[in-house]
């Protein structure tokens, strides 16, 4: 039987790049879609150079972090237990990912005073983590039928948080390891607040390197 060609596949050499193209994209969405998960209450231009390039170095760092994290929660997710139902209501509501909160010295150390805390030095800025409320709320629990289930959306009932807890806190604490920028631990061991925080960590806005002109 002859082989029969298709002319069309050769019209447009510029179609060639559609796929590439289309990848970029989907990267450029997820990247926007993880930004979202970095809240700025700072003006970068008003900082001084080093603040800057500190800040700067920290949100790369984040959204690598967050790439990390979002597909280590895709795995998660897939498992056959939960529903695309309850997948699409966590995308919805963004319950699938952490979210990190950055302030200046000024009004970080308004947040801490009531803690207790604050900042070593004014230059510096305060981060606050919050995990997924679902999974800061019932990060014990490691069942579907577990007792102490008394709060939160039913719908979310069938997912075993606790399991996906030790699975995903791993990402976060092998991140700050590796960190450049520097950050230090505000909160102690076993301090957290559900919708509030679950890590302070004060940034460093001088121990980095900053290239001169």
């Amino acid at each position: 039987m002859p082989k029969h060609h298709n002319p069309e596949r050769f019209r447009n050499p510029s179609d060639v790049h559609d796929t590439t193209t289309w990848e970029q994209s989907e990267a450029e969405a997820q990247r926007e879609y993880l930004a979202k998960s970095i809240r700025m209450h700072v003006d970068l231009d008003s900082l001084e150079p080093t603040q800057r390039a500190c800040v700067e170095l920290w949100q790369d760092e984040t959204l690598e972090t967050l790439q990390k994290w979002s597909d280590a929660m895709d795995i998660l997710l897939s498992d056959p237990a939960v529903s695309p139902r309850i997948r699409e209501y966590l995308k919805e509501h963004r319950m699938e990912l952490p979210v990190y909160d950055l302030y200046d010295s000024v009004e970080g150390n308004s947040l801490l005073d009531p803690l207790g805390y604050e900042l070593v030095k004014p230059e510096n800025f305060l981060v606050v983590f919050e995990l997924p409320k679902p999974l800061h709320q019932f990060w014990w629990k490691n069942n579907t039928e577990d007792a102490h289930w008394q709060h939160g959306d039913r719908r979310l009932a069938t997912i075993e948080w606790g399991r996906m807890y030790r699975a995903m806190m791993p990402i976060i604490w092998d991140a700050n390891e590796r960190t450049v920028s520097h950050r230090l631990r505000i909160n102690p061991w076993g301090e957290h607040k559900v919708r509030e925080y679950y890590y302070l960590w004060e940034l460093s806005a001088t121990q980095i390197n900053v290239g001169e002109e």
